[in-house]
């Protein structure tokens, strides 16, 4: 197997061939770097030139089309405060698969954090956790701690941090004067305004569960607009563990969608032969169909890559109103 996803970092970006003569093969970019690749073929050199800042970007290079995705790391959410809102919070976060810390200086509420699911619970004073927590641009910080003066403690440490989205609860009247007292001390202007204050959408939230889905709403329209990447960290482990295991799967990647399909480009699922898939790329007809060809080349072993074209409706049905995608099944031999 091409151990590819060894060498991925977070914010590395993977070129595929899809199609052409080097159907298949691959190369890692890191930092403009090419820091693995599968063959010595031309079109490599040719395609680093053509990175840019797109998430998901296709080109041609002869007749080659190659796919360029930027990988990152797992979603991450630190919520400082474990009171009935952190704990809701918490909750739906987990549902959503993110990876979640909480911190809290009272050691009852740690507790009930890890009780309730937090991959990580700390009894510390904030501003001291939060210096020891790593972050990246994947990473979201909410605030809903038991005072004011503790929210500011928070925030002193997490606007110094790399970030995708910070929020605390609040007024807008309240931290108005904290944003001007941010700025004042040194915190750039731009990364305050971006303070998500009050937190939260403005759903008429009333109830610590009903906060929860107005933060968590928040954090998802942030989480998938931009230039983010795709979260890769559940596919590349599933990868490695088949090749400890010994065994063969197939890869799937959207790389092109038009319409009302589900999932964007870059989207992976693993399919294996003998347990259930990694990933989803969106359920329904288009992931039947895409798990249907991964075991008919799982079955007969001598197809190594696909490019199929799949709409989101079932055969038969009215397609005028729904989607198209693009998905390439790459055999990920041993």
């Amino acid at each position: 197997m091409d151990k590819w996803y060894e060498n991925v970092k977070d914010g590395a970006i993977v070129l595929t061939c899809v199609s052409g003569e080097n159907t298949g093969e691959r190369a890692v970019i890191y930092e403009k770097n090419i820091i693995w690749k599968s063959s010595d073929s031309s079109w490599i050199n040719l395609g680093c030139e053509k990175i840019n800042d797109n998430v998901t970007a296709s080109f041609e290079i002869g007749n080659n089309r190659i796919v360029a995705e930027k990988l990152t790391g797992h979603n991450k959410l630190v919520i400082c405060g474990c009171g009935h809102v952190g704990i809701a919070i918490l909750k739906l976060a987990k549902m959503l698969g993110f990876y979640v810390l909480a911190v809290d200086e009272r050691k009852e509420f740690s507790k009930v954090a890890k009780t309730e699911g937090a991959d990580e619970a700390f009894c510390r004073e904030y501003p001291e956790m939060l210096r020891e927590i790593s972050s990246d641009l994947n990473t979201y910080f909410v605030i809903v701690t038991r005072g004011h003066s503790k929210d500011r403690e928070c925030l002193n440490e997490i606007l110094r941090k790399p970030h995708a989205y910070v929020g605390m609860m609040g007024s807008k009247s309240r931290f108005k004067a904290m944003k001007k007292e941010l700025v004042d001390k040194g915190i750039d202007k731009e990364i305050a305004e971006n303070i998500h204050a009050p937190i939260g959408l403005n759903i008429k939230s009333e109830t610590p569960e009903e906060i929860a889905v107005s933060v968590i709403a928040e954090i998802i329209s942030v989480k998938n607009r931009g230039d983010k990447g795709q979260d890769a960290e559940d596919i590349i482990t599933a990868l490695k563990i088949a090749d400890k295991r010994k065994v063969s799967c197939v890869l799937a990647s959207i790389i092109s969608k038009e319409g009302s399909a589900p999932r964007k480009e870059g989207t992976k699922m693993v399919i294996f032969s003998d347990e259930k898939p990694v990933g989803t790329i969106g359920g329904g007809y288009i992931e039947e169909q895409v798990i249907k060809t991964a075991n008919e080349m799982l079955e007969k072993s001598n197809e190594k890559n696909k490019l199929i074209k799949l709409s989101t409706a079932s055969e038969g049905d009215d397609v005028g109103c729904g989607g198209r995608v693009e998905v390439f099944l790459d055999m990920m031999y041993n």
